[in-house]
């Protein structure tokens, strides 16, 4: 076969697919891979061609411990060798809300998408995503092989063992695609330190009457990395307060990729990406999200209160410190202390003023 009639056959993937289809378009795919139960599996298809080659790349799954409703990782190629080119949504697909892959920088790509109520459900072997790359390495020769990898599984994948693939470069042969062998390692995990955090999460302790606004905001501190991909759970008493809105904190890098969902009485899902890649820069302080809340508790007493907590939290805020807060139902006014009358009189004595410094995080409320 000729070398420029190579060029023009697409390289399959381990997912039995090929084809062109529209950027971002959902496609149909098979996989024909099955195991013993287990958690749950991430696998990426080996492939092969050889310069001006188009190739498609699939990253597989088998789930079988808990639906996939949010998902990140980072996906590592070899940019001297390959040319990123599209995406394409795998199958199942479920009514994605969001669903992105940006490279960022090259030869990395940020892949994140989050899906309600459920997501893809347990059980399923299928595929969550297809690149599409050029091969670019003239000077590369037959049987070179380059890898494909994985970093920072979160999420709903976070337990999953990886296979990571590779890409050879073959000139002499149609391009086909290699069965990846069972071999998985387990995916990356951190091992936080009781000496030093990644970051700190904090959240307030307010107060409130009836019908009153409440503000929450989500305070942060990211000591190492760029935050680039998070998910939070906030929770609250659904019978103390009635959640109004949340919006993005600052800094905000994410645009329209920061979503906020209360579908779920006492539960708020926070998640957002940034598909440029940069984030919230290492050494930043400020809020992830500031959250609106309004006193809905008829039958409260002064004094009671309920904490605001966390449940799920993923990506790259993962390792933090977690400081909850909490809620006190409060209508009377704060008491003020009444200063102890001067007995001897004489000159008066001028305190100098005293300085507040708040650090966030420095201790927990």
């Amino acid at each position: 076969m000729s070398k420029m009639r190579r060029r023009s056959i697409l390289a399959l993937t381990v997912c039995c697919w090929a084809g062109a289809v529209a950027a971002g378009q959902s496609v149909e795919l098979a996989a024909d891979f099955t195991s013993a139960s287990f958690a749950g599996e991430l696998w990426v298809s080996e492939v092969t061609g050889c310069t001006g080659d188009t190739i498609f790349v699939s990253v597989c799954f088998e789930n079988e411990s808990d639906p996939i409703s949010v998902f990140g990782f980072k996906f590592h190629f070899d940019p001297n060798v390959l040319n990123y080119v599209n995406y394409y949504r795998g199958a199942p697909d479920p009514p994605w809300i969001y669903f992105g892959a940006n490279e960022y920088p090259t030869g990395r790509i940020i892949v994140g998408a989050f899906s309600l109520p459920s997501g893809i459900p347990v059980g399923t072997t299928g595929t969550l995503i297809v690149f599409e790359f050029q091969v670019i390495c003239p000077e590369c020769f037959d049987g070179e092989a380059f890898p494909f990898q994985f970093t920072d599984v979160c999420d709903d994948l976070s337990n999953f063992v990886v296979t990571e693939g590779t890409f050879t470069y073959e000139c002499e042969t149609t391009p086909t695609w290699i069965p990846p062998t069972r071999t998985p390692t387990p995916a990356m995990t951190r091992t936080p330190t009781s000496t030093y955090q990644e970051g700190i999460l904090r959240l307030p302790q307010t107060t409130g009457c009836q019908d009153d606004i409440v503000q929450v905001p989500l305070y942060f501190q990211n000591h190492t990395g760029n935050i680039v991909l998070f998910l939070v759970d906030v929770l609250y008493d659904p019978e103390m307060l009635s959640f109004i809105s949340c919006s993005p904190g600052e800094p905000d890098p994410w645009g329209t990729s920061f979503l906020c969902n209360a579908a779920v009485p006492g539960k708020l899902i926070i998640t957002a990406a940034d598909w440029l890649g940069q984030g919230i820069a290492r050494g930043s302080s400020g809020t992830l999200a500031e959250i609106q809340f309004q006193v809905a508790c008829t039958s409260c007493a002064e004094g009671d209160n309920s904490p605001l907590t966390y449940d799920r939290v993923y990506c790259d805020i993962d390792d933090f410190l977690r400081i909850p807060g909490g809620f006190t139902y409060q209508c009377s006014a704060v008491p003020t202390e009444t200063p102890t009358p001067v007995q001897t009189p004489g000159p008066s004595i001028v305190q100098p003023p005293v300085e507040w410094v708040f650090e966030l995080g420095a201790a927990s409320q």
